[in-house]
Formats: structure tokens, C-alpha cells, sequence
């Protein structure tokens, strides 16, 4: 993989699920490259598509058709263990809950730590945490922190050890004009060297995107 090639490259890939009322068809043939630097913005309606995207960016599944390169290996050719040695390796993905990227009834700084240890990686935790304004969180219990303060904590460690692609999805949900607005702007100064992919409508990502991708009905239109 050369350093301009792209972070993620999709080829005509497709994802259907079967539920209980039938097939539901959440990518149809889906193109999309992701630069090794910058803000790669996913968006459109819900159920569109973008988390189904994201998801299988970070190889938690697999696509049923095309081919999906993520930091120049094909994803479905990997293993279930080779698959979470990249994810542990390569990437940084805070999930849209969330309550699903921290380990409660430990506080902040030991979920940096952990986080810190699994990457094999070295870190100050107040450059860590003060970006995203937790610098005074850092003895909280995961319990007492707000669903934004949480949110800002998953953004912080899906940076933490810089991973080549950090994958977010609506990191932005939970937050305030003010904390959003910081969020971007951390983002935003990161993706100068790292790709990051982010599913969202928030219009203020849109307007800190490199590239804008609007899915509709699964399929990508702009």
C-alpha cells in the first residue's frame, strides 16, 4: 500500500439482511474511496445505509458482493482474529452509543490506560483527554459521566495511539453547539494525518468534510 493510495476502497459492494418480514437491501453496489488523510463524511436519511458501511469497514461483518480494501487488504480474505488484529492494530472506532465504547465501573484515565494497552501504545493523558474537555474528568467514574461527556471520551480513544483510519459513527449526537463545535475542530486538526470516516447528518462535519458521500436507499447518489 503506497501512502497516497486510499485508506478504504469499496467496489460495487453489497449488504442485505433477512428479517422476519423479509429481505431488506442496505448497500447496493456502493464505490467509495477513503483518502489516507481528511474528513470522509457519510450522510443521507436514515437507514440509508451508513452504519451498514461503517460496520463493515471495521470487518464486524463482511459484504455479501464487491470488494472492500481497508489499509490495502481485503477484509472478507481475512480471518476472524487476523480481522480484530487490524482493528486493534489499524483502527479507532467510537460506535454511535455511547455507552458501547467504554468499560463502566472503571473512571476515565483507566479506560485511556486500557485502551492505551491494547494498542500497544504510549500516552499523556492529559493530551488524551483535555481536546475533548474531560482534562478535570479524568478520576470519573464512567457512571457519573453524561452521555456527551461519554461520547467525547470514545472520540478521544478512537484517536488514542494514532490508529491510520478512525471510523465514528454521529460523534456528534449527544453534544451541545459548544462541545460539537470543539469535537469538529479536534477532528478536523487529526485528519491531517489520519483518514477518519464518520456517518453523520450533522451539518457542521458536513461542512468540516473533505468529501461528502450521500447514500439514499442503500445506494450512493452524490
Amino acid at each position: 500500500m503506497l501512502p497516497s493510495d486510499p485508506v478504504v476502497r469499496a467496489r460495487g459492494v453489497d449488504r442485505s439482511f433477512m428479517l422476519p418480514t423479509g429481505p431488506v437491501i442496505a448497500l447496493r453496489g456502493v464505490d467509495v474511496d477513503v483518502a489516507p488523510t481528511g474528513i470522509t463524511l457519510l450522510t443521507g436519511p436514515s437507514g440509508c445505509g451508513k452504519t451498514t458501511l461503517l460496520t463493515l469497514v471495521t470487518g464486524a461483518m463482511v459484504a455479501d458482493r464487491g470488494t472492500l480494501e481497508v489499509c490495502g487488504t481485503d477484509i472478507a480474505r481475512l480471518s476472524a482474529r487476523r480481522r480484530r488484529r487490524l482493528r486493534r492494530r489499524d483502527l479507532g472506532i467510537a460506535l454511535a452509543r455511547p455507552s458501547d465504547n467504554v468499560v463502566e465501573r472503571i473512571d476515565v484515565a483507566a479506560n485511556v490506560k486500557l485502551v492505551a494497552e491494547l494498542r500497544n501504545a504510549t500516552f499523556d493523558l492529559e493530551a488524551v483527554l483535555t481536546p475533548v474537555g474531560l482534562g478535570t474528568r479524568r478520576h470519573a467514574r464512567i457512571e457519573a459521566l453524561s452521555g456527551g461527556e461519554q461520547q467525547r471520551l470514545a472520540v478521544a480513544l478512537a484517536l488514542l495511539g494514532a490508529p491510520k483510519l478512525v471510523i465514528l459513527d454521529e460523534p456528534t449526537a449527544e453534544l451541545d453547539a459548544s462541545t460539537g463545535g470543539d469535537v469538529v475542530a479536534y477532528l478536523r486538526e487529526a485528519s491531517k494525518g489520519a483518514a477518519v470516516l464518520i456517518a453523520s447528518h450533522d451539518p457542521w462535519l458536513a461542512e468540516a468534510a473533505d468529501t461528502v458521500v450521500v447514500l439514499e436507499a442503500g445506494r450512493r447518489v452524490a
